[in-house]
């Protein structure tokens, strides 16, 4: 079962900045996910919220502002807030990447694959989205493995799990990447006959206390990772430490 790092190490640092995703390397973690949208320049910073207040304690809206503008805003720890290219520069050659595409515009999709063919990533390079359309456009993404999609039953798009499967194979889209608490035995068994790769993830805010439960029931269904806010503890716990 891969680890892969939500939002870097996101329990013990702040949330995809330098400093978790460094952590989460040095944990042993097989892959970083990290958040993207793009800013009123056509760059792409990482971050999970439209507002930066939340991460950062000052409020600017991404879409509405420049890179150089963002760039002057801190994080809470002092770093700056990441860009993806920074980013890719500094861990391209140590893990997988996982990029989660928040900006939905088929020009943020376009750019984002412009900005991707400039690179070379050795360990892999996933893109997900909880939204169809995005998924279909960045299925043929310059030196990816494939897309993967994203899904909860909360989904406006996509309500059921046989609407998610016919979405997936009309589309060839061979990683599914569902909230772990809707993953099921029967999805799991559809998946591997279909040769998806399976990624549940775990929501930043789930209680720290039940991880174990969470970790145990993931690899009785022999999951293919689990993006997880500890990476590290989840590294020792499958090695057996």
């Amino acid at each position: 079962m891969k680890v892969i790092a939500h939002r870097g190490m996101s329990r013990k640092f702040p949330e995809n900045s330098i400093a978790s995703f460094h952590g989460a390397v040095k944990a042993g973690a097989h892959a970083i996910e990290l958040d993207v949208r793009l800013t009123v320049d056509n760059q792409f910073i990482i971050m999970h919220d439209e507002n930066s207040y939340r991460t950062t304690g000052t409020s600017a809206i991404i879409s509405a502002c420049t890179r150089d503008y963002l760039s002057q805003i801190k994080l809470k720890n002092g770093e700056n807030i990441p860009f993806l290219d920074q980013v890719i520069d500094i861990f391209s050659s140590e893990c997988e990447f996982h990029i989660e595409m928040k900006s939905s515009s088929i020009k943020a999709c376009d750019l984002l694959k412009q900005l991707i063919s400039r690179y070379r990533f050795p360990r892999g390079l996933i893109v997900s989205s909880f939204e169809p359309k995005v998924v279909q456009r960045m299925i043929s993404t310059p030196n990816s493995q494939t897309s993967a999609f994203l899904w909860d039953q909360s989904s406006e798009y996509i309500s059921n799990f046989s609407d998610v499967q016919y979405f997936m194979e009309t589309n060839n889209c061979k990683i599914y990447h569902p909230w772990h608490k809707i993953v099921t035995e029967n999805q799991i068994a559809i998946g591997k006959k279909l040769e998806w790769s399976i990624y549940p993830y775990v929501n930043a805010e789930e209680k720290n206390s039940e991880k174990q439960d969470v970790w145990k029931r993931m690899r009785q269904l022999k999951v293919d990772g689990l993006c997880t806010n500890c990476p590290d503890e989840l590294y020792r716990w499958l090695n057996g430490e």
